[in-house]
């Protein structure tokens, strides 16, 4: 996994390679979002993408526990992320590694508007856990 940060530890971002290349991405940094941030979310997850075809095999966990041990070294305990109402893939895959519904908010773009919700960890703990990190490799 490879690592980039900032210098003012505002952000950071993390990919993964595997021998045919990048597989998936995610970034964190401090929280944008003034009322998650009034509800104790000091950090956010700005973005985590893993291929279709790398889905499943543990890459979105490995994202995600390598942030969160990000954030907890810059000395946060909490985070938060908003993701599309609909994609229920993510919100389960989400849910599955102990985070819950904490808001709703309507985002307006020219032409569509995106129902969205946001996730909160209270505890980035269970992101921490090797069982909720280990990605299972393809077998050859």
């Amino acid at each position: 996994m490879i690592a980039a940060f900032s210098p003012e530890n505002a952000g950071s971002a993390f990919l993964v390679e595997e021998p045919g290349g990048a597989t998936g991405f995610a970034s964190v940094g401090k929280q944008r979002d003034r009322g998650l941030a009034d509800k104790g979310y000091s950090a956010e997850i700005t973005a985590i993408y893993v291929l279709q075809a790398a889905q499943r095999k543990g890459v979105g966990r490995a994202l995600l526990r390598e942030a969160a041990a990000h954030l907890r070294r810059a000395g946060h305990r909490s985070a938060a992320l908003w993701v599309l109402e609909k994609n229920a893939k993510a919100r389960r895959f989400y849910e599955a590694l102990g985070a819950r519904p904490i808001a709703t908010r309507q985002e307006v773009r020219p032409g569509t508007v995106l129902q969205e919700v946001a996730y909160g960890w209270d505890d980035l703990s269970p992101l921490l856990a090797s069982h909720a990190a280990k990605p299972r490799l393809p077998k050859r």
